[in-house]
């Protein structure tokens, strides 16, 4: 750009360029055509622009990596609270200080790591996954001091079926995308969305609109100034939409969703028409972003389903699981790979 005004000044004639008409015109070069403008005789190169970004077909990727910084929450928790398993002693070096339940200890470990180990009696195995926080990782450098890590836990003769599984990682379960980013103190995997739904063009404006005006609604609220309504955004649209988001959370992919809410939007069409069109416009947004890659927590009690909806966690114990699978993706995205973690 900085060529573009330098040549400008010393010679416009010769760079004539004017960003807003650039395309206004056929674009060619040694007899090559870069691009060719709108006209009569057809749309020219716009209408490929238009289908290429029209797909529904994008690849998405997310860097997986290993957590580090803050081993753990720096206030302390007292005696009462602190678990076993789930705190860091007060002091390390000092073996009277071991023992949390007599003296307290940090809690809020953050995880660096997970595992999927296999584990138990030798006709009763299960496998399951196993976080490894940043406070230990970096005491576990070999095959062994995992093994004694394990053991440690409480595991009986534990064997180690993928030994890193990286924070954000991909994880196919039961035929669901998903990114694995944490585990609770009941040894609960937290997963994230990783399954992004793809709507027609026109719904997909129409919820650009409704986020823009969803935007304007709270923060009306907070300064209560007055709202300037935008006249497209009708109940009608709305409820349209909201058939839209239902048919495919019952009949699409999101039916493997580990907490589907097909079955609850589908019972509360009726409660959805009775709202006031702020609210519906609330709830659209809050259903679009409970399938996007935001996390966040939000309520369906309107439509008479559960009070807190978006946090997905499912048992640690994936014996049971259909289908438990790693896929690691390049960085294009391009080529990939899969583990089948229960074959393993």
């Amino acid at each position: 750009m900085n060529f573009v005004k330098t040549e400008a000044r010393r010679d416009g004639r010769n760079y004539d360029y004017n960003l807003y008409k650039m395309y206004s015109k056929d674009i060619i070069r040694n007899g090559e055509k870069a691009w060719i403008a709108t006209s009569e005789q057809g749309p020219g190169t716009i209408r490929l622009v238009k289908e290429t970004m029209g797909r529904n077909t994008p690849i998405i990727t997310r860097q997986a990596f290993e957590q580090r910084g803050e081993l753990f929450n720096l206030q302390p928790v007292g005696k009462y609270s602190a678990k076993k398993d789930n705190y860091v002693p007060l002091k390390i070096n000092d073996e009277k200080m071991q023992d949390v339940s007599k003296y307290g200890g940090y809690t809020s470990l953050n995880p660096s790591y997970f595992i999927f180990i296999e584990h138990g009696p030798e006709k009763k195995r299960k496998k399951c996954f196993e976080v490894i926080h940043s406070y230990y990782a970096a005491q576990i450098k070999t095959e062994k001091d995992l093994i004694d890590f394990l053991l440690q836990k409480g595991y009986k003769n534990p064997r180690v079926i993928n030994a890193r599984i990286k924070k954000n990682a991909l994880i196919k379960y039961n035929g669901y995308f998903l990114y694995i980013i944490g585990m609770d103190a009941r040894k609960n995997i937290e997963f994230s969305n990783a399954t992004a739904m793809c709507l027609k063009n026109k719904y997909t404006q129409y919820v650009c609109k409704l986020e823009k005006m969803n935007k304007a609604i709270l923060l009306s609220e907070k300064q209560k100034t007055n709202l300037h309504w935008d006249e497209k955004i009708t109940c009608e649209s709305n409820l349209e939409l909201y058939r839209e988001l239902t048919e495919k959370h019952l009949h699409s992919i999101y039916q493997r969703h580990p907490r589907s809410i097909g079955k609850c939007l589908a019972d509360g069409e009726g409660a959805f028409k009775l709202l006031d069109i702020e609210e519906q416009v609330k709830i659209i947004c809050d259903i679009v972003q409970y399938t996007s890659f935001q996390r966040g927590v939000f309520s369906l009690k309107v439509l008479g389903g559960p009070k807190e909806v978006g946090r997905i966690r499912i048992s640690g114990n994936m014996t049971e699981a259909k289908e438990c699978k790693l896929v690691n993706y390049s960085i294009t995205g391009m080529y990939k790979t899969e583990m089948d973690l229960l074959k393993k």
